[in-house]
């Protein structure tokens, strides 16, 4: 099983604020109504409550699962942040693909760079 990766350390509201107490929801890939389910620990011995909430400073816990997801991000007051299909918790280093210079990333797509991971 693979882990959840959040390439950076802290979710943030549309407005910039920290997104204290927000909700990441995990639905079956392409659905916002189906949920699938995330673990706390690699074995998928534990599952998560979904949503997950996100700590007072806007961190999330350990979280691995299997496949496609669908990943709804929601305020702490259940107001929609963001929402992403595809995510691949199958990849060997998470969800995010290596940076290819023949690919045209569609606006905020997030890729590996490096070792690092970018925003386009």
């Amino acid at each position: 099983m693979k882990r959840y990766v959040n390439p950076v350390p802290q979710y943030r509201l549309n407005n910039d604020d920290l997104a204290s107490a927000g909700f990441l929801y995990f639905y079956e890939n392409g659905s916002t109504t189906i949920s699938k389910d995330t673990f706390a620990d690699s074995a998928g011995l534990v599952k998560n409550i979904n949503p997950v909430t996100l700590s007072g400073e806007g961190r999330v816990p350990p979280i691995f699962g299997e496949g496609l997801y669908t990943v709804v991000f929601k305020s702490s007051e259940g107001v929609t942040q963001w929402a992403r299909n595809d995510v691949d918790l199958t990849d060997e280093f998470g969800q995010f693909s290596d940076y290819s210079p023949v690919i045209v990333y569609k606006k905020n797509s997030i890729v590996r760079y490096s070792g690092q991971y970018r925003l386009s």
